[in-house]
């Protein structure tokens, strides 16, 4: 089933009796493939992917509003989505956590990443590929996704090269 055309911002609020609330937000992403997908990739390890990231950095370090940050880019067949989240600290008000949380995803959009962040996130996803196919598993589990997705098995060199391809201007982009 084909989601209806988003013509702008969706929220929701659901309330539960929980000890911490959270934040999340999503965003439409390109699916599995796309030319795009590996500048998502990324911005996804600048954004959220760790504790050096720049979420964790300002809501969890600077900000002390917020327990963690994570996020990532989530390619699927037909559409892609990328999203983030915050689980707010005790005590702090999750309008902080929000004002700061797109208050980063504004900067990534006006300002150009460094060429120092840029390269550590890089090596960082390349790291990830190589060590996330040391099992069997691992392995297999991409050999049937690229036939499923592609119709032929990527060489791990492909991946790479892709990411190394990316500059700051197409993080600033997608």
């Amino acid at each position: 089933t084909a989601e209806p055309e988003q013509k702008g911002a969706r929220r929701a609020a659901v309330h539960l009796d929980v000890r911490s609330p959270l934040l999340a937000a999503a965003w439409h992403a390109p699916p599995t493939g796309h030319d795009d997908g590996p500048a998502l990739d990324v911005l996804s390890q600048i954004l959220s992917g760790g504790r050096s990231s720049r979420l964790y950095r300002n809501l969890v370090y600077e900000g002390q509003v917020a327990l963690f940050a994570r996020g990532s880019y989530w390619e699927l067949v037909d559409a892609g989505v990328f999203y983030a989240f915050a689980g707010v600290r005790p005590g702090a008000r999750i309008d902080d956590v929000e004002q700061r949380f797109f208050a980063e995803i504004a900067r990534l959009r006006s300002e150009p990443v460094s060429q120092a962040e840029l390269e550590k996130a890089k090596r960082q996803l390349e790291v990830s590929l190589v060590n996330g196919l040391r099992t069997s598993h691992a392995l297999t589990s991409r050999i049937a996704r690229d036939y499923a997705t592609f119709g032929r098995i990527r060489p791990l060199s492909e991946l790479l090269d892709a990411i190394q391809a990316v500059t700051a201007e197409d993080v600033q982009r997608v």
